[in-house]
């Protein structure tokens, strides 16, 4: 895979699944982060979702590509 030079703009059917997946996690992690404020929560678990959201970036930028879908990259003007 290419570096990381850019922002990402979900692109190709099964990337466009796992950003939406992503987006779902991230949205567990700000929940649970406000829960953690109010009642003890592990931390490992604050670290297993973050990372559960890193894995799933990091899988739609494989997918892309190995599918070759040129469309992931928003390009600086």
């Amino acid at each position: 895979m290419p570096k990381l030079k850019n922002f990402i703009l979900p692109g190709g059917r099964t990337g466009s699944l796992l950003h939406y997946a992503r987006t779902v996690a991230r949205r567990a992690e700000r929940r649970t982060v406000a829960l953690a404020e109010k009642e003890k929560v592990m931390e490992d678990i604050l670290v297993y979702i973050n990372r559960l959201s890193d894995l799933l970036f990091t899988f739609a930028r494989y997918i892309n590509h190995k599918e070759k879908t040129n469309r992931d990259y928003l390009v600086k003007k």
